[in-house]
């Protein structure tokens, strides 16, 4: 066809497409092109346009008139397989698609990035009917990342019907804490006896028994595997004598879990260092921004603030700073730096029942003092919501060369869908405009930015969690690439969380998930961290007390939490129970993996900050 013979000479090309197998891969090896992870394609931007929304966006002229890659410009896709994106490229030029199970989950991540549905919908049936033990895993966590239910089904389907070959071939190995849960208590689980699932387990642990040896231990205890292996073991018709056999059996898998390996003091054991004698030693100088919230001294002193106290990282010290201009919680604060100031921005939140639609910042670097200036309202209140700084881009129908912030979801007059952008440089002077909606409506979510290097290596914002309109905490984790204004569902988090604390490492880019809650939910101590080259979620060992509503934020190598609720207000009908406030400040080493308790001396320390929950918490270099 006369497509087919344009690609195949690249006459009149007016775009070049570099796939990089490497993430990380240099801008002097993809114009060299040289190495067999890199290479070039010469393609056509009205084809590729037309074929899918994701060359559309990058192509078509925004608001200003000029597109984002112009014509003549290469296009880089980083983790991409170059023979994944020609095999796009054939497709998309002749329609012609042979299925290769060797390539197929390479091509379904290209088409994915390039919302190639036709093609993916071709992948999906030719992959559905290839399904081993030695890829349902990885199939199913592919399916699970991009949202893929008919292909994530048909994995697990096959996993399920045969876990003792799984276990016995090492194909569970690189299975994750949460896939394992469900596996795990799934009542449809094919297994000839329960002690083929206890097995299956301990083949699990095994595989990774630093990190595997707690969770397995939790799942012995709360599964549902437990109580059934009282059924299948017992030959007896006395209750009595199958739950000694089940116990038995139990007993056996635990010492099973113990052979593997002792777990590492470093990752179970907590210390405490007091603030008068030993303090948090970091690579980098840091201070601590603690902001409004609600609380007090004691629950009967519970009413929203305007406190604003400041812990220096290195020493531990606190102090205490310019207050808020208005007593306020459930609020959001970013970063609002420029080259001249170095800046915190407030915006929203919730003041004694009424909802806020402000917005103030304040200079830490104003030689006349520390004061909070008016910046540009909202175009409603909105409280429970995010805010996210965003370097290096723009907002207006795509991404620019500027600093934003976006504000995401929150309660207004209802869940709010709309995705609000404040431009930069001066963020004092400008406006809040619209952008885009999320995919689902949340509250009490938590939202961060992070590396995104499938395409062009910029920031994007990952939202995560949060309570529905249902009020009932959410799983999901959605990735907003403003190159392309576009969202794209990412692997679901281990739990369904809301009012937690989120961080990303500046070094790893990996995300920690601490603590949380939900409607009715009792406050948790879970700490999970995903590893996003691997787009999987690793239990780390508690926090030292369960926390909801906290604080979270990452300075150097460690990330602290402060404040936040371990027991959540109780209305019993004939009394209620106040919420119980959280104190001290809990640390993470993430090089050391373990936590530790920074308590003031003696119990009590009055340059420590009264507890409160609802607050916000941000980590400011020194200059």
């Amino acid at each position: 066809t006369g497509l087919s013979s344009l690609y195949d000479s690249a006459e009149l090309s007016d775009v070049c497409l570099i796939a990089s197998r490497d993430e990380a891969a240099s801008d002097e090896a993809e114009k060299a092109a040289s190495s067999s992870s890199v290479r070039k394609f010469p393609a056509h931007r009205a084809v590729l346009a037309a074929a899918t929304p994701y060359f559309r966006a990058l192509f078509a002229p925004r608001a200003n008139g000029a597109p984002l890659a112009a014509p003549g410009a290469s296009v880089r896709l980083r983790a991409v397989a170059p023979e994944a994106l020609e095999i796009v490229l054939r497709f998309v030029y002749t329609g012609e698609f042979e299925f290769s199970p060797d390539i197929a989950q390479e091509v379904y991540e290209a088409a994915a990035l390039l919302q190639l549905d036709c093609l993916l919908d071709r992948l999906r049936v030719g992959m559905s009917t290839c399904i081993g033990a030695e890829n349902c895993v990885p199939l199913y966590l592919l399916a699970d990342a991009h949202g893929d239910s008919q292909l994530k089904e048909a994995a697990y389907t096959f996993m399920r019907s045969e876990p003792r070959q799984l276990a016995d071939t090492g194909a569970l190995d690189g299975a994750p804490d949460w896939l394992m849960d469900r596996l795990l208590s799934d009542e449809c689980l094919r297994v000839q006896c329960e002690t083929d699932a206890l097995y299956t387990l301990v083949r699990w642990a095994a595989a990774d028994p630093d990190a595997r040896l707690i969770p397995a231990r939790e799942k012995l205890r709360w599964h549902i595997r437990y109580s059934l292996i009282s059924t299948d073991l017992s030959t007896s018709t006395s209750t009595s004598s199958s739950s000694t056999l089940a116990l038995r059996m139990a007993a056996s898998v635990n010492a099973s879990l113990d052979c593997l390996l002792q777990p590492p003091q470093a990752t179970s054991s907590i210390t405490t260092t007091s603030a008068a004698s030993s303090t948090p030693r970091l690579g980098n100088r840091s201070r601590l921004l603690y902001l409004g919230g609600r609380g007090g001294r004691s629950w009967r002193d519970d009413a929203d603030l305007t406190a604003v106290d400041v812990m220096d990282a290195w020493s531990g010290e606190w102090k205490s700073m310019e207050s808020l201009p208005s007593r306020r919680c459930l609020f959001a604060a970013a970063s609002a730096d420029t080259v001249s100031s170095q800046a915190v921005l407030i915006v929203g939140g919730e003041s004694d029942g009424m909802l806020l639609d402000d917005c103030w910042l304040m200079d830490l670097r104003d030689a006349a003092g520390c004061r909070w200036l008016p910046g540009p309202s909202l175009p409603g209140p909105r409280a429970e919501h995010c805010l996210v700084r965003l370097g290096g881009c723009s907002t207006d129908g795509g991404a620019g060369g500027g600093s934003v912030l976006l504000l995401l979801g929150g309660l207004g007059q209802a869940h709010e869908p709309a995705v609000l952008c404040l431009e930069g440089p001066d963020f004092a002077e400008g406006a809040w405009r619209q952008v885009t909606t999320l995919p689902a409506c949340r509250r009490g979510a938590a939202a961060v930015a992070s590396p995104d290097n499938s395409a062009g290596g910029g920031s994007c914002v990952d939202f995560l969690g949060g309570l529905d309109a249902f009020d009932q905490p959410s799983r999901s984790w959605f990735r907003y690439d403003p190159l392309v204004n576009h969202w794209r569902r990412m692997p679901d988090l281990p739990a369904p969380l809301a009012h937690f604390g989120l961080v990303a490492s500046p070094d790893t880019g990996a995300l920690y998930c601490l603590g949380g809650g939900g409607a009715g939910a009792s406050p948790s101590a879970a700490c999970w961290r995903c590893d996003q080259r691997r787009g999987v979620w690793d239990q780390l060992a508690p926090m030292p007390a369960p926390r909801q509503r906290l604080c979270a934020a990452i300075a150097g190598a460690e990330i602290f939490v402060i404040g936040g609720e371990c027991r959540p207000f109780l209305d019993l009908g004939h009394s209620v129970e106040p919420a119980l406030l959280a104190a001290g400040v809990d640390i993470y080493d993430v090089r050391a993996a373990r936590w530790r308790q920074m308590t003031a001396g003696g119990g009590a320390c009055p340059t420590e900050p009264q507890p409160r929950t609802d607050a916000c918490l941000l980590a400011v270099p020194y200059v």
